[in-house]
Formats: structure tokens, C-alpha cells, sequence
């Protein structure tokens, strides 16, 4: 029987998490990237979907995008590979494939740091620091994002292969610009023309708006490059 070719998955939530990414995979036949769009319901459709019809044996998920820094060791552009994922509210825990983990934690990526540790999905953007704090007190975990989770559970569901990998947008003392979880459409996606209102209503708020927006840019990339490397050894 001819064994199936190794096929990779790559998700994202949002279209500028996938950009740079999207570049620099175009010569990848056996690469798919996908947006899931923002939260778990999101996430957790998004992955079924994908998944449906995949070759479980050969098919294998990358979960990356955006995160925010926890603990304070965690800087905007540092990049997080979790040795494992919390869900907010419950006591699931999602280990990722051990063997992916650990040569993923062999690969010389450059230019930016790297962590392990835990990563905690939650159910809305944290805007303050004073909300990263509790949620770092609380759970333990070092960054925090809203879909890692129910791509993971899904993804075993399904027994495909998964690895997350996230690049830090903020860290743990940098509070939002605004509050997003009051910008959302009326698919809970975040409404870029919200933003714009905000911006327009709150100018002295727009200096930050812009930081974010570089921060994520750079974020993005960085993300980019580590997968390029990351998935050039996944399909070996």
C-alpha cells in the first residue's frame, strides 16, 4: 500500500497573523493554510471542517497566530511553542505530539526568543494588565490567546498531529488601546470599522493603536520565519 504523503495544516485566526506566511509557502504543495477567524466556536468549526477529510496518519496541525504575554519574562516579538494548553472555566489540559515538540525545540530559529512552559485560552481579549496578572496568578500559564484550545480538542478528536506556536503581540504590563471585546460584529468577530470609530471618537488613543499594529507586523513576521523552518523539517 503507497503511504500517503505528509500534509500539513496550518491555522491561523486572523489574515494578518498569515500574511508574511502565506509568501513564503507558495512553492508547498503539501501545505494548507487556513483562517479560523477570532474565539473558540471559530476555532473549533474551522479545524472540524478542515479535518473532516484529512488522513489522520499523515496529516499534522500547526495552531499559530497571536498571543499575549502572561508572565513577565514573555516580551513583544518572543515567540511560544506550549508543552501544553489550558482552557479557561474547565480543567482540560492539551499536550501537543510529543515527537513534533520536541524537534520543533531543536530547530535554531533566530532572531527572536523562545518558551515553552503553558499557554491559556480564554474566552476574551484581556485588555488590562491588571487582567493578565490575574489570569497569570491564577492559571500559571505564560501567554494567553483565544483559539488554541478548541483546535487542539478537535484536533484529537479527529487523532491528527498538532503543535501550536505563537508570537507575542504585548506583553504582560502592556494594556490595549481600547477594549475589543466591545468591537465585535455580530459573528463575535472583532469589526475593523469599530476600530476606526474608536479611533476617530478617541484620537489620543491612536499613538497606542499604531504601536499595537507595528508590534503585531513585526510579530507576524517573526512567526513566519520560525514556520518556514519548522515546517521544512516537518516534511522530511
Amino acid at each position: 500500500m503507497r503511504q500517503e504523503e505528509k500534509r500539513v495544516i496550518v491555522l491561523f485566526a486572523l489574515p494578518e497573523e498569515m500574511v508574511p506566511f502565506k509568501r513564503r509557502i507558495e512553492t508547498h504543495e503539501n501545505v494548507t493554510a487556513a483562517c479560523s477567524g477570532s474565539g473558540a466556536v471559530s476555532s473549533a468549526a474551522r479545524t472540524k471542517s478542515l479535518l473532516q477529510k484529512a488522513d489522520a496518519d499523515s496529516t499534522m496541525l500547526l495552531i499559530c497566530g497571536f498571543a499575549g504575554g502572561l508572565s513577565p519574562h514573555l516580551k513583544a516579538g518572543d515567540l511560544i511553542i506550549p508543552e501544553k494548553v489550558l482552557e479557561l472555566g474547565s480543567r482540560n489540559i492539551f499536550l501537543p505530539d510529543r515527537e513534533l515538540q520536541q524537534k520543533s525545540n531543536r530547530i535554531p530559529i533566530q532572531n527572536s526568543t523562545i518558551h515553552s512552559g503553558s499557554l491559556i485560552s480564554v474566552n476574551q481579549v484581556l485588555s488590562t494588565a491588571a487582567e493578565k496578572r490575574q489570569t497569570y496568578l491564577a492559571s500559571g500559564a505564560e501567554a494567553v490567546d483565544m483559539e488554541t484550545a478548541a483546535a487542539a480538542k478537535t484536533a484529537n478528536e479527529h487523532g491528527v498531529r498538532w503543535l501550536s506556536i505563537r508570537a507575542i503581540t504585548d506583553g504582560a504590563d502592556d494594556a490595549m488601546p481600547f477594549d475589543f471585546n466591545k468591537m465585535t460584529d455580530a459573528d463575535g468577530q472583532i469589526s475593523r470599522s469599530k476600530i476606526v470609530l474608536s479611533a476617530v471618537t478617541h484620537p489620543w488613543k491612536i499613538p497606542a493603536l499604531v504601536k499595537l499594529g507595528q508590534r503585531s507586523s513585526a510579530a507576524a513576521r517573526c512567526l513566519s520565519g520560525a514556520l518556514e523552518l519548522i515546517l521544512n523539517d516537518m516534511l522530511e
